[in-house]
């Protein structure tokens, strides 16, 4: 799981930038208008994943999450999303 930290501009960086390293790669994207929850590898962003019912669609075994804007991670609304990873994540 890739998450942003705005649904626009940098989800749709992460996504050019997997495809840059791995064309081939499986990648859902989940930002507002999109729902792609079910690839294997997913960029969300921390907006979209701050909603219930969008949270609740993904599959919370991610094995690696990787956050765009770290320094953002205490915010209160990425708290929600910290139930994404998998168990010992």
């Amino acid at each position: 799981m890739i998450l942003a930290h705005r649904d626009e501009a940098p989800s749709r960086q992460a996504v050019d930038k997997l495809h840059l390293v791995d064309p081939t790669l499986a990648l859902g994207v989940v930002p507002a208008t999109r729902d792609e929850h079910t690839a294997p590898t997913v960029v969300a962003s921390v907006q979209t994943l701050s909603r219930r019912t969008r949270l609740a669609r993904l599959v919370p075994d991610f094995q690696t999450i990787v956050i765009d804007e770290a320094h953002h991670a205490p915010a209160p609304r990425t708290g929600v999303s910290w139930s994404i990873a998998g168990p010992g994540v």
